[in-house]
């Protein structure tokens, strides 16, 4: 068996610490590293790197606009708010149904996001697309 990684999952580091905002969040990057280690451990196989297949895989099997929110959503928060850690949604579940999808990124995250439990950082972005290659790379394989 072939064990597929990537170290990208690491910029999507939900380990907040920040004055007056209490955040536990169970998806965090020491979690994929422990379940590494154990594989790794355990010799289940070769650890292979993820390769690229670029956008084209994901976006046939996912919403374009969802993919290009993913995209552009924290970039346009820094721009809106300089220094703002995150993006999230203000509902505490997704308001999916409406007749048209909003068009601003802070409403869009109200659309995409299944819950607060889901904020954009920094490193989201870059983190869901390599976890997109790893499972593409696993599938190749």
């Amino acid at each position: 068996m072939h064990v597929v990684y990537s170290n990208q999952h690491r910029k999507h580091a939900t380990r907040l610490d920040l004055p007056g905002y209490d955040a536990t969040y169970l998806e965090i990057p020491e979690r994929a590293e422990t379940i590494l280690d154990a594989v790794v451990k355990a010799q289940l196989g070769p650890v292979v790197r993820a390769v690229d297949f670029g956008l084209a895989p994901i976006v046939a099997v996912h919403d374009v606009a969802f993919v290009d929110f993913l995209q552009r959503a924290y970039g346009e928060l820094q721009q809106r708010q300089p220094g703002a850690f995150m993006l999230l949604p203000d509902a505490y579940f997704a308001v999916r149904g409406q007749r048209h999808k909003p068009v601003e990124s802070r409403r869009q995250a109200n659309y995409y996001a299944i819950d607060r439990d889901c904020p954009l950082l920094a490193g989201t972005w870059e983190a869901v697309y390599w976890s997109a290659q790893v499972a593409l790379t696993a599938a190749n394989l």
